[in-house]
């Protein structure tokens, strides 16, 4: 019964994770030119509880003729992924410009993502059910 609720929790996380990318990169839609100025660095507990750091860029932009730096929302496991002066294509939300999202890597990695956990979700309630 409890491996259930985990499948079915893990297709409601899925679904949520798209979902929510889905409504921010709708309510993004306003084109712009970053420029990475910086770096933020997470620990993230891994595979076995291993702990990784993951470097998310930090991004500098022109909204409404206001200077916005905002930490994107992709990261990667190379510090070097995003270096200082790279130009990033990302869009906003007008009516909040700290909400962006980097143009084809942010939707990519958290509809995947979500797609991904639907899929395993589904697959393990299959394996369990039958």
């Amino acid at each position: 019964m409890l491996s259930i609720i985990l499948y079915i929790a893990l297709i409601g996380l899925g679904g949520y994770m798209a979902y929510s990318q889905l409504q921010k990169d709708r309510r993004c839609s306003q084109p712009a030119t970053g420029t990475v100025v910086g770096r933020d660095t997470m620990r993230v507990r891994g595979a076995k509880g291993r702990r990784t750091r993951h470097y998310a860029p930090v991004v500098e932009f022109i909204a409404d003729g206001q200077t916005v730096r905002v930490t994107a929302d992709v990261d990667s496991i190379f510090a070097g992924k995003f270096k200082d002066g790279d130009a990033l294509e990302i869009r906003y939300n007008p009516q909040n410009p700290e909400e962006m999202v980097v143009k084809g890597k942010s939707f990519r990695s958290n509809v995947l993502g979500g797609g991904l956990l639907i899929l395993l979700g589904l697959l393990g309630l299959y394996l369990r059910i039958r």
